[in-house]
């Protein structure tokens, strides 16, 4: 390389052992460098003849160290150099400047490198010797006596941050989590208060192939009752200073709005305990969600001036409202004070306006005072189209609510006079009784009420049996209501799609009117190939409807979690301690079928298998079953859902039979004996397995 004298331009890939005082003496004696690309899979140091780089023109530094990666992130199935993040930094030197670049798959630690390399060439950083780069913090390593991992390597890796405990921090999981640290909340095992930096480890459990792999149990045992969890998704969160485990203070808490896969508002909280296992904490409460982030927003902006510029032009009027309909949901649009009762109003020449959704009304029927508590009645009243607003509110029909709040009558009076604004209302049970949530244009107002009925005496509890079945009544009807609206917004969906695609009788002279906003490939088209081509485009322009579609099936739980990063449903939660947390419900398998599972691979050789997860496509759970003495596993799986099974061996390999091949066992005595596919040779991520056992993505 010394005799290279002419090479201007010197990139470096694949050598290992690059990283060296020498090999870095080497270029910088080469006179006529002046831009540098190196690529290299472990840098640590960087040598002090780095320094003699200044006089160049431009440096690149790639590091493909992977455990600099987020461990979520490298479970990425697309691009790996996707997932690269960069830093870069001009520097002057005499009438010259260099640019340096340093790209890594961490963000922090590639600022952090970059300023190491900037102070080193402008000479600040003492050269008698090899510098280090600072190292990436690293994940505290927690052994837990009941988590059981079934094969060793693939998982879910961590994500590491470190804050510090002065200011705390706000951390933003891949999946939409976002964690809230407080400031001064650590102590050390001996309880005295942590100072400087701290580490915090995280990761979620989001799939059923996430849950296997953790080797988290997903049984749970209540009063001797025995059953298995159905996840709204697990996480493990770890704090640590020097790789020595921390805690929280007394008093202090760890605030997340936790990314939820599924709309349920029945879940619990639960914590893994060391001894005990599953330990309920709290309920959580309904599903909140936010805004759709601005993916569609992106696709549209892919589309050109012109295309844009034409759509707009020939568009229906109806399409010209963004997104070309209103896409809201129906749990979102009673979330969002900008709206009022479900049934819109139209204003004019055809348009619609998310505003202008009629108004619902409510008042008092009549108010009950016995002794210290005030009951209450409400009466639905017709709406402009002379139809009751909210019917499933018929379900609690000559139901008599006395309040728990202690509120007076003049209270009730002010909230559901007419021009309160309460325009909706929701019933949700609490405990033994229930809490009536009114909708106004001001926000939400909670009241904690039981159902009665009233006789001379006073208010009389209504039976628990009687209050149960009018809810049940209720949710169904207010379930009716919700699926009615999303069949009605994939009607209008398919319909406004179908009307983009027609061109009016005016649309050359739009054509024409485009043209100066073409480039120079689209000026240089005739009519007919800019239709094609058009055509061809239109797909960017309706993607904000696909997006906002799927913003609007994931809201109201009609669509997989596969698709909720175009949205952000959260369960607010709250953690006084570190561990493995739970949003589950406890699930029972609707129709069971027991068999006794033998297993045989492809060529046809006995299979010892220590142990079978179950995996329900319609459910996010994995079932694990254990062999006991070496006889056949028992399993049970749900009889009508698609299911699969994956094995492990006595040997530790991973065999999986999908559900054809259940379907297709052969009995043998009182066991059947199923083909299974080995797959841990070809499984090293979690995104693998993933593609094994769905292989049509579902």
């Amino acid at each position: 390389m010394k005799m290279l004298t002419n090479v201007h331009v010197l990139s470096l890939k694949n050598c290992v052992n690059l990283v060296s005082e020498n090999s870095f003496r080497v270029i910088a004696s080469m006179p006529s460098v002046t831009d540098l690309v190196i690529e290299t899979k472990k840098m640590d140091r960087i040598p002090r003849a780095f320094s003699s780089f200044r006089f160049m023109n431009f440096i690149s530094i790639s590091n493909t160290d992977q455990s600099l990666a987020d461990g979520y992130e490298m479970n990425y199935a697309g691009d790996a150099n996707d997932l690269f993040a960069s830093d870069s930094l001009r520097l002057g030197f005499g009438e010259g400047s260099l640019l340096l670049v340093y790209s890594c798959y961490d963000d922090v630690t590639a600022r952090m490198h970059v300023g190491v390399m900037r102070d080193l060439l402008q000479g600040d950083v003492s050269e008698t010797g090899m510098l280090s780069l600072p190292g990436r913090a690293r994940a505290f390593d927690r052994h837990h006596p009941l988590v059981k991992p079934p094969v060793p390597g693939p998982g879910v890796c961590k994500n590491v941050y470190s804050t510090s405990t002065l200011t705390g921090a706000e951390l933003d999981y891949p999946s939409g989590t976002k964690i809230s640290i407080p400031a001064n909340a650590f102590v050390d095992a001996n309880g005295n208060a942590v100072t400087g930096n701290v580490t915090i480890d995280y990761r979620e459990f989001r799939d059923p192939v996430d849950i296997l792999l953790s080797g988290i149990p997903m049984d749970y045992d209540s009063a001797g009752h025995n059953g298995h969890f159905v996840s709204a998704g697990m996480f493990e969160m770890n704090a640590s200073v020097d790789g020595k485990e921390v805690f929280l203070a007394p008093g202090k808490k760890v605030d997340m709005k936790f990314a939820v896969v599924d709309t349920a508002s029945d879940f619990n909280f639960y914590k893994l305990d060391e001894q005990e296992g599953w330990q309920y904490l709290d309920r959580p409460g309904k599903t909140e969600t936010d805004a759709p982030v601005a993916a569609a927003a992106k696709d549209q902006q892919k589309a050109s001036a012109a295309v844009l510029a034409f759509w707009r032009n020939i568009a229906p009027v109806s399409a010209k409202i963004p997104g070309g309909y209103d896409a809201t949901g129906f749990d979102s649009r009673y979330n969002d004070l900008n709206y009022h009762y479900e049934s819109r109003a139209p204003i004019c020449q055809g348009l619609w306006n998310k505003n202008s959704y009629m108004q619902n009304t409510f008042r008092l029927h009549k108010v009950y005072h016995h002794k210290d508590t005030t009951c209450f009645s409400i009466d639905r009243q017709e709406n402009a189209r002379r139809t009751y607003c909210n019917p499933e509110l018929s379900a609690f029909s000559g139901v008599r609510w006395e309040t728990k709040d202690n509120l007076r009558s003049k209270e009730l009076r002010n909230l559901l006079r007419k021009k309160s604004g309460v325009n909706d209302l929701r019933i949700y049970q609490s405990g033994d009784g229930f809490v009536l949530e009114f909708k106004t244009s001001s926000g939400f107002r909670r009241i904690n009420a039981s159902a009665v009925r009233m006789t001379k005496k006073g208010p009389k509890p209504l039976s628990a049996r009687m209050t149960n079945g009018m809810f049940r009544h209720y949710t169904k009807m207010l379930d009716r209501r919700r699926a009615h609206m999303t069949k009605s917004l994939v009607r209008q969906a398919r319909r406004n799609a179908t009307s983009f695609q027609q061109l009016s009788r005016d649309s050359v002279n739009v054509w024409n009117n485009c043209k100066p906003v073409m480039t120079k490939e689209e000026a240089a088209m005739d009519f007919p190939g800019w239709v094609k081509y058009y055509r061809k485009e239109f797909g960017k322009i309706i993607a904000q409807q696909q997006v906002a579609f799927s913003y609007v099936q994931i809201t109201e739980g009609t669509a997989a979690g596969s698709i909720g990063q175009a949205v952000s449903l959260y369960q607010a939660l709250s953690i006084a301690s570190f561990g493995i947390f739970n949003c589950d419900h406890v699930g029972s398998i609707p129709q069971p079928v027991n068999v006794n599972v033998e297993l045989k691979g492809n060529n046809g050789e006995a299979v010892a298998a220590t142990n079978i997860y179950v995996i329900d496509h319609s459910v996010n759970s994995a079932t694990n079953f254990f062999s006991f003495m070496g006889k056949p596993i028992n399993v049970t799986y749900n009889e009508p859902s698609e299911n699969t099974l994956v094995a492990i061996s006595s040997t530790g390999k991973m065999y999986v039979v999908d559900n054809n091949a259940l379907r297709s066992g052969t009995a043998i005595g009182g066991s059947t004996l199923y083909t299974a596919k080995l797959v841990s040779d070809s499984v090293a991520t979690p995104e693998q397995l993933r593609e094994i056992i769905y292989p049509d993505g579902n």
